[in-house]
């Protein structure tokens, strides 16, 4: 008499949290709007443009190695969980109202798992029909840096600068290489301290 035994191996499927990242109190202080100030920006001839609403948010995402795998019994892999904080502030609350916004976040992927950090300014004028300042730099702590490749630079830190009738201390003037090509030049570059 002859048994036939035939076993199935199941593949188990393993789901590793690779890393969360989360900024500190520090990181967060790169960026000191809390959504509650009134923004103020005038340019040289006078006229001023005023952002009295705003809002801030965090945020955390869950991304997985294999998202959309239907091929290994639906198993994702591995995951990290990565935090975002974002302040945007507006004049008007409908949707061509101009638009200031700074966002916090991490650069990092299952290919290139680095723990840098970056800050992302934009400014959006889509009544003028322009459109403004897009710039994406690394940060650590109290200091941005050119985030490779080059594309937005820091121009130069300025130890004091004075712009209108007021005087700054700490400023980086930055250069963004907006993509779009109805760019116009009042917008390449802009100062943050």
């Amino acid at each position: 008499m002859v048994f036939l035994i035939y076993f199935t191996s199941c593949k188990k499927c393993t789901h590793i949290e690779l890393v969360n990242l989360k900024f500190t109190t520090e990181d967060l202080k790169i960026n000191p709007y809390s959504r509650n100030e009134w923004l103020v920006f005038k340019n040289l001839a006078g006229d001023s443009i005023i952002f009295p609403h705003g809002k801030r948010g965090n945020d955390s995402s869950t991304y997985y190695q294999y998202p959309d795998n239907q091929y290994d019994h639906g198993c994702t892999g591995n995951y990290y969980i990565m935090e975002t904080d974002q302040t945007d502030f507006y004049t008007s609350s409908g949707s061509s109202s101009p638009y200031l916004g700074i966002k916090l976040g991490f650069n990092y992927s299952f290919n290139d798992p680095t723990l840098g950090k970056f800050i992302y300014l934009e400014f959006f004028s889509p009544t003028v029909g322009i459109s403004g300042f897009y710039g994406f730099y690394s940060f650590e702590k109290d200091s941005i840096f050119n985030l490779p490749p080059k594309f937005d630079t820091i121009v130069k830190k300025h130890i004091q600068i004075t712009i209108g009738r007021r005087s700054f201390t700490n400023v980086y003037e930055l250069y963004a290489m907006n993509r779009e090509k109805i760019n116009n030049e009042w917008f390449s570059n802009a100062y943050y301290s």
